[in-house]
């Protein structure tokens, strides 16, 4: 009985260890992804996108992402949003951030993007008390 209570123990052990390590990775694909602070507001949003594109390896090889929002705020600002949050949620800031959003206006001969400025509410969501994916950031921008 010693025997396969410890078995289970080192199989949850392994799943724990598992799950936190993939929800870091998460982390930082999130932070590559849609975090840049600190920010200088740039003269060319469209050329800001484009080269952030291309400098976070954000697009994959052959294909171009449709859209991608970077939100200029402290990474902590975004962890404090999953503090005490279950895995899955997806809490709004109370405040609004910087953001630009970038949108694809051309696939050929390269990814090319529009970007546009806007301040506005984020909603991330949450995996193991970190920010792991920017939830619905053009529906947001009304809010």
């Amino acid at each position: 009985m010693a025997v396969r209570s410890l078995w289970w123990t080192a199989v949850l052990l392994l799943a724990l260890t598992v799950s936190v390590c993939r929800g870091q990775q998460r982390y930082l694909i999130f932070l590559n992804r849609h975090v840049d602070f600190p920010w200088n507001p740039p003269l060319n949003y469209s050329q800001y996108c484009n080269f952030m594109m291309v400098n976070r390896s954000i697009n994959a090889p052959g294909s171009c992402r449709p859209i991608n929002t970077f939100v200029h705020a402290p990474a902590a600002s975004l962890i404090a949003l999953c503090a005490n949050q279950p895995n899955r949620s997806l809490p709004f800031s109370q405040q609004q951030f910087p953001v630009t959003v970038c949108r694809l206006i051309r696939r050929i001969p390269t990814c090319t993007y529009r970007g546009t400025p806007h301040n506005h509410r984020v909603q991330v969501g949450c995996w193991g008390g970190l920010p792991v994916h920017l939830q619905n950031t053009t529906t947001t921008l009304a809010s």
